[in-house]
């Protein structure tokens, strides 16, 4: 209470505004955790390399010669080479590891046909390499 017997919520609202303050600094920590190198170090060019080569991924339609996992990725390679002018390497060495397809150092693919469990879970830690 004050000094005129009213009841102080001050401290309250200090609490809550911390509370939402630090939820808020938690879930930016958390996003930034889950960027690539490539989002952190060029931003602007990982949006730019995203959004084109992702709607050419949703436009892609493998030539229906293809059975195995190289076929699949020398033939979205050659899509993309058509396509885009960012530069398409096919199964690089890089720091992180050796990706099917690396776009202009900035985003990987890997490629899995009728992966089992383990191959879907490997897939998912290479692209998060």
């Amino acid at each position: 209470m004050d000094n005129n017997g009213n009841q102080n919520w001050s401290h309250l609202a200090w609490a809550v505004g911390g509370l939402i303050a630090g939820s808020w600094l938690a879930r930016n920590e958390i996003e930034e955790s889950k960027k690539s190198r490539a989002e952190l170090e060029h931003p602007d060019a990982a949006e730019e390399v995203y959004d084109e080569i992702g709607e050419l991924l949703d436009d892609w339609e493998p030539d229906t010669d293809c059975e195995t996992e190289e076929d699949y990725t020398q033939d979205l390679a050659d899509y993309l080479v058509a396509n885009t002018e960012w530069e398409v390497e096919i199964y690089p060495n890089t720091p992180e590891g050796k990706p099917d397809i690396l776009i202009g150092d900035l985003i990987a693919l890997e490629l899995k046909v009728n992966p089992s469990k383990n191959e879907r879970n490997r897939c998912i830690g290479q692209c998060a390499g």
